[in-house]
């Protein structure tokens, strides 16, 4: 007990004085590093007092036994989030539009439906298609992705998608248009592992939360600048030789083939190749991942509801906020809001219509989830399986979900409203089994001493790694 107590107080002492000498650096020489060996240089996060959170206990016991360094790189990361973020929100918000054309029934209003010769559940087959093949080439992509550069991988197929929306506005039948969607949920399984990784090729483990965030918010946006183009189309000339719905096609086909360019052409390869970094900047890139693990990785309404909780949640966690109970927390409204659609008496719109806006905090927790997913990973390979995953059964459920709407089950569509409701529920008891878990293996890790969990790692986990929740 005695020794434990002393060397509790010799780690609180080299704490302290490491951010005495960081403020009387900061004082003098500005943001500089801070060492094990004590040298005059600012922290970058700030103490409360010997206990910390458990990612912060990892960076304090790295400085103590000198395997790390304190940066404020608060000016280096604005620099690359004005540089990288704003192009990966654009496509990611451009991908979602031809969804909301489609499965938003955008383009059914505009006649799609009469034009092709659809009917039955063909509609619902649409959707089910692309998903399936969304679902069938996450394995390939995800293969393409660790043999190829991102930016390569993601750029390509966002061109050859952007062309086979142009396509889609000149099928003629049910068949023409399965083609084309099966062909565009192929190409699109790229784009959720795609930019998961390259986010995390350049922040630490506990910095991408809010970058994903930021980027998965595309799909509220989506949702807003889908409706406002499909009021546009509706009001397309009569004299035009396209329909409204094919105009809309090409205009959001156009805009993917102009996204790929940007894609390629300025999203850097890898932080190495940036050329809006200096070298000083490149090697600390380096250095920051290498510290911790190889980087840590239907209407205008609606889509203002989805960016709301995105962001707001997104940076919630990055404060410290808990990811499952965040998780579970946005799926009760969701819950809420489902039990509303589905029970309520038709005739209570009002009702129905909150009900709906709340179904749409269901947006944020898949980013959520990606970000948590790529988190408790520590290699490259580990990453880019476990986002494949998530990306994989995100289509599996798009691919059973347009199934449990049946045509015999109309208008009402119980069957498929006791799913929605049932499966969101689920996923609030899987999320706190996931704490739990996570929770008694972080346990584990503290019942063993530094030395001993940093000489038995694997390349994959390692007995030193502590899962985030």
């Amino acid at each position: 007990m005695g020794s434990d107590n002393s060397r509790s107080l010799i780690v609180c002492s080299r704490r302290a004085r490491i951010y005495a000498t960081a403020a009387a650096a900061y004082r003098t020489d500005g943001p500089q590093p801070v060492t094990a060996s004590d040298s005059q240089h600012p922290a970058l996060f700030k103490p409360s007092s010997c206990h910390s959170t458990a990612l912060d206990k990892e960076k304090l016991a790295a400085v103590e036994y000198g395997l790390g360094e304190l940066y404020d790189d608060s000016a280096l990361l604005r620099r690359i989030d004005w540089r990288i973020l704003p192009t990966m929100f654009l496509t990611y918000f451009l991908q979602f539009l031809d969804k909301v054309a489609l499965n938003h029934q955008y383009a059914n209003v505009m006649g799609m439906q009469d034009d092709l010769g659809m009917k039955g559940n063909d509609f619902s087959w649409l959707a089910t298609g692309f998903f399936i093949a969304y679902a069938v080439a996450e394995i390939s992509q995800g293969f393409l992705l660790q043999r190829y550069p991102i930016t390569k991988v993601l750029g390509f197929n966002i061109f050859c998608w952007g062309v086979i929306l142009c396509c889609s506005a000149v099928a003629q039948n049910f068949a023409g248009m399965m083609s084309l969607r099966v062909i565009l949920g192929v190409l699109e399984a790229v784009i959720t592992p795609a930019l998961t990784m390259y986010t995390s090729m350049w922040y630490t483990r506990t910095e991408p939360t809010p970058r994903y965030g930021l980027w998965y918010s595309g799909l509220g946006t989506g949702q807003i600048i889908g409706g406002l183009i499909s009021f546009a189309a509706q009001h397309a000339p009569s004299t035009l030789p396209f329909h409204g719905w094919r105009i809309m096609f090409v205009v959001i086909g156009a805009a993917n083939i102009l996204a790929a360019l940007l894609v390629l052409f300025l999203l850097p390869t890898t932080p190495t190749t940036a050329t809006f970094l200096t070298s000083h900047d490149k090697n600390r890139i380096t250095q920051r991942l290498q510290q911790t693990s190889p980087a840590a990785l239907l209407n205008m309404p609606s889509g203002v509801v989805s960016i709301v909780v995105t962001m707001g949640s997104t940076f919630a966690i990055a404060r410290g906020y808990s990811r499952w109970l965040a998780i579970d927390l946005l799926l009760i409204p969701t819950l809420l809001g489902a039990c509303l659609m589905s029970f309520l008496p038709e005739n209570n719109q009002a009702g129905c219509l909150v009900g709906i806006y709340l179904v749409n905090t269901t947006v944020a927790p898949l980013a959520l989830i990606f970000a948590w997913t790529d988190a408790n990973y520590k290699s490259y390979s580990m990453k880019v399986a476990g986002s494949t995953l998530v990306s994989a059964g995100f289509s599996i459920a798009n691919i059973i979900g347009p199934q449990t709407f049946q045509a015999r089950d109309a208008p009402g569509y119980l069957p498929a409203k006791i799913t929605i409701v049932a499966v969101n529920a689920g996923a609030i008891v899987v999320s706190t089994m996931l704490r739990v878990v996570y929770g008694y293996r972080n346990a584990r890790v503290d019942g063993r001493s530094l030395e001993e969990r940093l000489g038995s790692g694997s390349e994959n986990q390692g007995s030193d790694f502590r899962y985030v929740y």
